[in-house]
Parts: C-alpha cells; sequence; structure tokens
C-alpha cells in the first residue's frame, strides 16, 4: 500500500515511537495461548483416535483427518479469548505513517472495534475456529504427523517384504 514503508523502516518506526517492548507487547499472551491450544489439540485428537480408531476402518487417512479437524476446532474455541486479548494488544498504540494505513487503521479502530467487540464475538469465534480445523487437518498438524507416520510404517513393512 505504501509504497515507501519497508519492514525495516517499519520496526524503526515502531522502536522510535514505542521503544523495543512493543516488538513483545503481546507474547507473554503468544506463550500463554500456545500451551493450552497445544495440549488441547493433542489430547482431543489423540481420543479421538482412540474412539474412532481409524487404522481398523477403510480410508483411514480421512479419519485422521476427521480426528485432527474437531481437535484444532475445539482447540481453537478455547483459546479464542487469548486471541482477542492478543489482537488488542498487537493494535493498540498504532499510529501509521503513512495515509493509506492511516485511513484502514481509523475504519478499524474505537466505534467500528467497540461495536465489533460486542455484536461481532461470535463471528470472530466462528472464523478462528474454521481457520483452526482446516489448518490443523490440512496444513500439517496432527493429522499431517499421522500421514506421515502411516507412510512410514508402511515404507518400513515395504523394506522387510523386499529383504
Amino acid at each position: 500500500m505504501c509504497s515507501h514503508l519497508t519492514a525495516v523502516q517499519c520496526v524503526k518506526n515502531i522502536i522510535r515511537d514505542e521503544g523495543v517492548t512493543a516488538l513483545y507487547r503481546s507474547y507473554p499472551v503468544t506463550v500463554m495461548m500456545n500451551i493450552p491450544f497445544a495440549t488441547t489439540v493433542v489430547c482431543v485428537n489423540e481420543n479421538l483416535k482412540t474412539y474412532f480408531r481409524p487404522w481398523e476402518r477403510q480410508n483411514p487417512h480421512l479419519w485422521y483427518f476427521f480426528c485432527a479437524g474437531i481437535a484444532g476446532g475445539l482447540a481453537g474455541l478455547v483459546t479464542n479469548p487469548l486471541d482477542v486479548i492478543k489482537t488488542r494488544l498487537n493494535t493498540q498504540e498504532l499510529k501509521p505513517s503513512c495515509s493509506k494505513l492511516r485511513e484502514l487503521f481509523e475504519f478499524g479502530s474505537k466505534s467500528h472495534m467497540e461495536e465489533k467487540a460486542i455484536n461481532g464475538h461470535p463471528k470472530k469465534t466462528a472464523h478462528e475456529c474454521s481457520k483452526t480445523v482446516a489448518g490443523e487437518a490440512c496444513a500439517g498438524g496432527e493429522c499431517g504427523f499421522e500421514l506421515k507416520k502411516v507412510r512410514y510404517r508402511d515404507f518400513l513393512a515395504t523394506i522387510r517384504l523386499i529383504y
């Protein structure tokens, strides 16, 4: 949007205007969010796999995707309040130097955010959960690990048959 604004210039402006601590403002919340997220994903995914037993079903990969998606969605739901806090911490005290960015910031600040904070929370929760379901089910997460484990097990079985 602003051709003269680079990542390095952005970092310099933040450090100059708000200090180095502004770069780490939401770090504690991020750590506090990642711990319950990862714990929920792993626990729910493992329990769902124990319940559904995908390895005993036809098309086990689909069941692994299903378990990972449900686990990711539930983890997103559990950690959504911390995500809202993290977003608020990241966006407070923002002072864009470019006029185009300033216009966007003014659109997304104060009255607009207050309106969305009250009315838009369920929408944010649904949006975060859908992103998490897709991320956990498809992009890696627990399901990616399971698929790699199955492929590796099949590969080892093939080697044993050859030798």
